[in-house]
């Protein structure tokens, strides 16, 4: 028996969620196809705000390797709404304090280091 227009968008719409691979965007606020770089999806058609799929937990597969890891930049939001903008320039200040935090604490590790291999010399 052939199913009816409804039992085939239903099946098809199963497939593709199988299929799809749905991430969260922060900047955007909605679920999108394929992986998110710089705040952006790579496939601009959004999915369903439903639960999220199985395929939508990673985030991180083989083909993500050799990939820079965090690049975000205000020029990112352009075009976006004012709520957009102030969310992403809120982020990169944090990440910025972020990284200046973190390089200062490695700073301050190695001169500590170096300290002790000094002081281990003299002895």
């Amino acid at each position: 028996p052939s199913e009816t227009r409804a039992q085939k968008l239903k099946r098809e719409y199963a497939r593709k969620q199988a299929t799809t691979s749905r991430v969260w965007d922060e900047v955007d606020q909605r679920w999108v196809e394929g992986p998110v770089r710089n705040g952006e999806a790579k496939p601009s058609r959004p999915a369903s705000a439903g639960a999220p799929s199985a395929a939508s937990g990673g985030g991180v597969d083989a083909a993500s390797k050799g990939v820079k890891g965090i690049s975000l930049s205000r020029s990112n939001a352009a075009g976006k709404s004012a709520g957009v903008q102030a969310a992403v320039s809120a982020r990169v200040d944090e990440m910025e304090q972020s990284q200046a935090r973190a390089l200062a604490e490695l700073r301050q590790r190695q001169g500590a280091e170096e300290r002790a291999k000094a002081e281990e010399d003299l002895i």
